[in-house]
């Protein structure tokens, strides 16, 4: 049988030694992780270039956009820790 896009599982990131899911429920859990992943670092890219033109005009809110940075720092290393406990099947 040809593989065509309908018979392609989704790409799933796996790190080395670790098994393929072939669980579908799994999958689609991933999926979610990963879209959240995805759109955390769109935030985090968004609060950055913010933070950044707010220190060069040495705006008085710099401080609080820099905290924001790192709370969405925060969010991205929980939702990429979240990915590895769903692959571990925690």
């Amino acid at each position: 049988m040809a593989r065509t896009q309908f018979t392609l599982k989704p790409f799933v990131n796996i790190q080395p030694g670790s098994k393929a899911p072939e669980d579908t429920e799994l999958l689609k859990k991933l999926q979610e992780v990963d879209k959240a992943i995805k759109e955390a670092k769109k935030k985090r890219e968004e609060f950055n270039a913010i933070a950044s033109e707010l220190r060069d005009r040495n705006h008085p809110s710099e401080k609080s956009a820099a905290e924001s940075v790192e709370e969405a720092d925060k969010i991205l290393a929980g939702l990429i820790a979240l990915r590895y406990d769903v692959l571990d099947g925690k």
